[in-house]
């Protein structure tokens, strides 16, 4: 039972993990989330707040390859399966803030 629990807790730490241009940011609450359609895919930008002026910054794997998404639900369903959760929009539907729910 011991080790059970142990796994679930291991497994749902790993699985809240993003990366940002290579840099993990799971200590992050809260992100913001400009998505743009190229060659038939979606791309998904985040500003989280880095000590750098805004800049344009993917959700990268964690070596830094960029993920390319289906659509803009795509990212959401990804970005809530880390354990963020749509907050508010800023009237455009592909800008959203998603902040991390667990």
């Amino acid at each position: 039972m011991k080790t059970l629990i142990i796994i679930l807790l291991l497994s749902s730490s790993l699985s809240a993990q993003i990366y940002v241009d290579g840099i993990k940011i799971d200590s992050v609450k809260y992100i913001f989330v400009e998505m743009y359609i190229k060659n038939r895919y979606t791309l998904a930008y985040v500003d989280y707040g880095s000590k750098k002026p805004y800049q344009k910054a993917l959700l990268t794997d964690s070596i830094g390859d960029r993920l390319l998404f289906k659509s803009p639900a795509d990212v959401f369903n990804y970005l809530y399966s880390k354990g963020y959760a749509y907050s508010a929009n800023d009237g455009n539907r592909k800008n959203l803030f998603i902040r991390k729910v667990y």
